[in-house]
């Protein structure tokens, strides 16, 4: 995960696009399952995504030597938690 934070706070276009690509293929592959780790609202643009992945990893260093994956899915549940659904 350190390698993707690296990517996302660099400010040439090389790297933040590769930083952005990842986050829009997490994004996409997260949105299609069936019970998904965190829930975007409508009008959450990619720059937001990006600006709380990066807060949320600056802050959680004991995740930089996890999977990006796991790291990406972890920052946007704790930005984006699903509404609680209640039964019955």
């Amino acid at each position: 995960m350190g390698t993707l934070l690296a990517e996302c706070v660099d400010g040439t276009e090389g790297p933040r696009e590769r930083c952005a690509v990842f986050l829009l293929k997490e994004m996409n592959a997260d949105g299609e399952a069936a019970d998904p780790p965190y829930c975007l609202r409508p009008g959450t643009i990619l720059g937001d995504v990006r600006a709380r992945f990066i807060a949320w990893a600056t802050v959680h260093e004991e995740f930089h030597a996890s999977p990006a994956d796991a790291g990406v899915r972890a920052a946007l549940a704790e930005a984006f938690p699903c509404p609680l659904i209640q039964s019955g």
